[in-house]
C-alpha cells in the first residue's frame, strides 16, 4: 500500500499531482511572505516554476507526500517520519552558496537543533509546505487533517515551521503549539508541534 493510500484524503485531494501546478500554487501563495522573497521561490517566472516543480518532484521521489486539491488551488508537502531533511550538504568544490541557500541552511540547522531538543529527529510528520492561491475557496484543512489524524492514530507528533504570522492562528486551530521562535536574517520563524 502506498503512503497516500494509507491516509484517507477527501475525494477532491490527490497525490497524483501536476508538479508545475504545485509550484504555481507555492509561488502565488507565498507572493507576499518574506520567506518567499528571501528565498526567491515566489518569483513568477517560468524558470522558477520549473525549478520549484523539479524540487517537489525530487522530494516526492525521495518519499515526501505531495498532495493538492483537484483544482490546483492548494497544495501541501508532508515529510513522513524517516524522511531525510536538513541543510544542504557542504561542497568541497569551493562553490559559493547563494544568500537564499545560506538562509535556508541556517533555518534548517535551527530546526534540527529544535528537533533534537524535543526528541523528534525522524520521529514525526513534518509539514514542509502548505500553500493556497489567493482568492481560492479551497480548504487547506483537507490537505492537513488526514495526516494529523494518521499521526495521532500512530502516536506520532507533527511539526512545522511557520514563517507567516497571519497563519499562526490556523495552525493553532489544528492543535499546533509554538515551541520555539527564532529570527534568521530578518525571517521570523515559529517552530510548532502538535502532540498525538
Amino acid at each position: 500500500m502506498t503512503l497516500e493510500a494509507s491516509i484517507q484524503f477527501a475525494p477532491n485531494v490527490t497525490a497524483d499531482v501536476v508538479f508545475e501546478e504545485v509550484a504555481e500554487t507555492l509561488i502565488q501563495g507565498f507572493a507576499k511572505v518574506k520567506m518567499g522573497q528571501v528565498g526567491g521561490f515566489n518569483q513568477p517566472t517560468e524558470a522558477n516554476r520549473a525549478k520549484q516543480a523539479a524540487l517537489f518532484r525530487a522530494e516526492s521521489q525521495k518519499g515526501a507526500l505531495v498532495v493538492e486539491d483537484a483544482n490546483h488551488e492548494s497544495m501541501a508537502v508532508w515529510f513522513p517520519p524517516a524522511y531525510p531533511r536538513g541543510a544542504q550538504p557542504k561542497t568541497d568544490d569551493g562553490a559559493t552558496k547563494t544568500p537564499a541557500q545560506e538562509v535556508f541552511d541556517l533555518i534548517a540547522e535551527k530546526e534540527l537543533a529544535a528537533d533534537k531538543r524535543l526528541d523528534m529527529v525522524n520521529k514525526n510528520w513534518y509539514l514542509h509546505f502548505l500553500s493556497r492561491r489567493p482568492g481560492s475557496s479551497s480548504s487547506s484543512s483537507l490537505l492537513v487533517r488526514p495526516v494529523l489524524e494518521r499521526a495521532s492514530k500512530d502516536g506520532l507528533r507533527c511539526s512545522l515551521l511557520c514563517v507567516n504570522a497571519d497563519v499562526l492562528p490556523v495552525y493553532e486551530h489544528w492543535g499546533f503549539e509554538v515551541r520555539e521562535t527564532f529570527n534568521v536574517k530578518g525571517v521570523v520563524c515559529w517552530y510548532m508541534v502538535k502532540e498525538p
